[in-house]
């Protein structure tokens, strides 16, 4: 049985479903942090440094993760679109599944860069950000919501995913051994960041690539 077969069998049971929808709407409302974030920096765009800078001056978003989340989106948003049959009742799920995934691998993906930052640089940045009670606990939720897409995930799609996770890693290590600079540091930090930062949203993108894969029906 497909991932969209047990969830189209879910929308049939109402008692199935509406749990599904309202676990669906608090990740909407619970990761409101990221689209507030990339608002606030807008307004700060630099060309020199290809960065988006939050207009207090402490949030930093670089070009490439804004490209990578709408990457991610717009394809996870797609196939679960597809799986579900093109139906355009399915556009508001297939959206909201794709929004809470691509920013709850956002999560996934910083505490790789905080513990590799702390390794390279001798720091303690992990622990003193997120090692406290309250924050650890946002944290294993906000990576808990990335299985919100399990209903679409297929098998046939492990080779894909796979790559795309290597790619990460081998990205992040590259990094590593070239100094693990800031972004704005050099061409390959930017360049090493920027695809990692890519390469994990198409890792959890391309677990829901419908049966027939790229292929349009």
């Amino acid at each position: 049985m497909t991932g969209s077969d047990r969830l189209t069998r879910s929308f049939a049971r109402p008692v199935l479903f509406i749990p599904f929808a309202l676990l669906l709407a608090f990740g909407v409302v619970w990761l409101y942090w990221y689209p507030l974030q990339v608002v606030q920096a807008i307004t700060g765009f630099n060309w020199a440094e290809g960065a988006f800078v939050g207009s207090s001056g402490q949030s930093q978003i670089f070009s490439f993760s804004i490209a990578g989340g709408a990457l991610s989106l717009l394809l996870m948003t797609y196939w679960i679109y597809r799986q579900e049959g093109s139906r355009r009742a399915s556009i508001p799920v297939a959206l909201a599944v794709g929004y809470i995934c691509t920013i709850a691998v956002t999560m996934w993906y910083e505490q790789v860069y905080a513990n590799l930052w702390d390794l390279a640089n001798g720091t303690a940045y992990w622990f003193n950000f997120y090692a406290n009670p309250p924050k650890l606990l946002t944290v294993v939720v906000d990576m808990g919501l990335l299985f919100v897409a399990y209903p679409w995930m297929r098998r046939a799609n492990l080779k894909l995913v796979t790559i795309f996770t290597l790619l990460t890693l081998a990205f992040f290590g590259l990094w590593y051994v070239t100094g693990y600079g800031f972004p704005t540091s050099s061409a390959s930090a930017y360049l090493f960041n920027g695809g990692s930062r890519i390469f994990s949203g198409l890792a959890i993108a391309t677990s829901v690539i419908p049966a027939g894969g790229l292929r349009k029906r």
